[in-house]
C-alpha cells in the first residue's frame, strides 16, 4: 500500500487559503494563491510589533485614501520622463504623480506575479515591461492602467477611484497606441507586442459582472473591439517574427510555440460536429464565412486539446496559452462576431471551456459562464441547443 507523503503543515497561513482549505507558501505580503485568484490577502500580525507595522496609532489599517487631496494640482511635477526618438506616441513629458508612483510599484511587486506562470516570464513583466515604458509612454500608460484595474479588485471600496484611473490611462494609451503602429520598427517591436498582449487582458479585466450595468452587448462587443486591434497588431508584427522569438520576450512566447507544434491532427466530437453545423447553415452560400468558422474552430480545438493536457497533468494552463486563440483566429471570423452571426457568437461560447480551467485569474474569473449567459441571450432558440456542452463542461469545472 503506497505510503501517504509528508509535508509540511502551514500554522502561519492567511486566513483566505484557511478558508479554502488549501496550503498556504506564507509569503508576504501577499501569497501565491491569493495573487493568483484576485483576494486579498490577510496574514495574521505575528506579534504586537507586527500589528504596529500593519496598523496606525488608532488601530485601523493603514491604506491609500481615494479622497486624499491631489498636491500635484497645486506643485510643479518633480519628476518627468521623456519618451525616446522612436516613440512618437507622445512629444511631451509625461508627468509622473503620486497615484502614478503607487501604480508603478503594485504592478512590480504585486500585478507582475499575475501575468507569468514561470519565473522567466515573471522578471519579463516585472522588470523588462517598467524599463521598457520609460521609453515608450504608450505601454507605460498601459501597465498603470491595469495596475489600476487589480488595485480595483484588491480594493472593491475604492474600486471607483480606482476604475477610473485604469480608464483614463487605459484612452491614452490607445490613442498613442494607433499612432506607433503607422510606424512599426525593431526599437519599438517588443513596446507594441506586450501593450497588445494586455489590451485582451483589459478587456476581460475591466468588466465588473456583479452589476447589470455591464450588458451582454456591451461585453461582446469589448471583445470584438479588442479582437480586431490584437489582429491588425498581429499582422503588422509578422516581419518581426523572428526578433520576437530571440529576443528579450522568448519566455512569453514558449508556450505559443508549444501550441503551434501539437496543434495538428487534432480531432474532437464536440468540435466536429460545431464545424459540420457551421458548413450546412447557409448551405454553401457564403464560402469565405464557412472557411472563417471552420478555421477558427480548428484553432480552438488545438488551444482546448493543450489546456486539457496541461489540466489532466495537474499543471494550471499558461493564461498565454489560453489567450492564443483571440489572437490568431481569423480576420473574417472577427467581422462576422461583430454582425453577431450565429455561428459566430456559438464559437466564442466554446471559449468559454478554455476560459473555465483559469478561473482562479483575477481577471478571468466569472467569465466562462458569464460569456455563456452573454452569447445565449443574443440567440434564437433553434440555435441555444448548441450552448448545451459548454454550459455542461464550465459547470462541471466548478465543482
Amino acid at each position: 500500500m503506497a505510503t501517504r507523503r509528508p509535508h509540511k503543515k502551514s500554522r502561519k497561513g492567511c486566513g483566505q487559503c484557511k478558508k479554502r482549505h488549501i496550503k498556504c507558501d506564507e509569503e508576504h505580503p501577499s501569497c501565491q494563491n491569493c495573487l493568483q485568484s484576485g483576494l486579498t490577502c490577510d496574514f495574521p500580525p505575528s506579534s504586537t510589533e507586527d500589528a504596529s507595522l500593519v496598523t496606525g496609532a488608532s488601530g485601523s489599517r493603514a491604506q491609500h485614501h481615494p479622497h486624499m487631496p491631489d498636491f500635484s494640482e497645486h506643485v510643479s511635477p518633480r519628476y518627468t520622463i521623456q519618451p525616446s526618438p522612436s516613440d512618437s506616441s507622445d512629444t511631451a513629458t509625461f508627468a509622473i504623480t503620486l497615484s502614478d508612483l503607487e501604480l508603478t510599484h503594485h504592478f512590480s511587486t504585486v500585478t507582475c506575479l499575475t501575468l507569468g506562470r514561470t519565473p522567466e516570464a515573471v522578471r519579463v513583466w516585472q522588470h523588462y515591461a517598467p524599463r521598457l515604458g520609460l521609453s515608450h509612454i504608450f505601454l507605460l500608460r498601459g501597465l498603470l492602467s491595469f495596475a489600476a484595474l487589480h488595485l480595483s479588485h484588491l480594493r472593491p471600496l475604492e474600486g471607483t477611484y480606482y476604475r477610473k484611473q485604469a480608464l483614463v490611462h487605459h484612452d491614452q494609451a490607445l490613442q498613442e497606441f494607433h499612432t506607433v503602429l503607422a510606424t512599426i520598427i525593431e526599437t519599438n517591436i517588443d513596446a507594441a507586442f506586450l501593450f497588445a498582449s494586455l489590451l485582451v487582458i483589459y478587456t476581460f479585466g475591466s468588466k465588473d459582472l456583479d452589476t447589470p450595468e455591464t450588458s451582454s452587448e456591451d461585453a461582446l462587443d469589448g471583445i470584438s473591439n479588442s479582437l480586431f486591434l490584437v489582429r491588425c497588431t498581429g499582422a503588422v508584427l509578422v516581419p518581426f517574427r523572428e526578433a520576437l522569438q530571440t529576443g528579450e520576450l522568448q519566455p512569453l512566447l514558449k508556450e505559443r510555440l508549444g501550441y503551434e507544434i501539437v496543434s495538428g491532427g487534432i480531432t474532437l466530437p464536440e468540435f466536429s460536429a460545431l464545424a459540420t453545423a457551421c458548413a450546412n447553415a447557409g448551405s454553401g452560400s457564403d464560402t469565405d464565412a464557412t472557411a472563417a468558422y471552420v478555421s477558427a474552430i480548428e484553432q480552438l480545438q488545438a488551444v482546448f486539446a493543450n489546456v486539457q493536457a496541461a489540466a489532466s497533468s495537474e499543471r494550471r494552463p499558461d493564461i498565454g496559452l489560453a489567450m492564443i486563440w483571440l489572437i490568431n483566429v481569423p480576420e473574417g471570423y472577427v467581422t462576422l462576431l461583430k454582425m453577431r452571426k450565429p455561428e459566430a457568437l456559438i464559437i466564442l461560447a466554446y471559449f468559454a471551456t478554455i476560459l473555465c480551467h483559469r478561473n482562479d485569474s483575477w481577471w478571468l474569473r466569472g467569465w466562462d459562464g458569464y460569456l455563456i449567459s452573454a452569447v445565449e441571450s443574443q440567440l434564437s432558440e433553434e440555435w441555444r441547443c448548441w450552448l448545451e456542452w459548454p454550459k455542461a463542461l464550465c459547470q462541471q469545472r466548478e465543482l
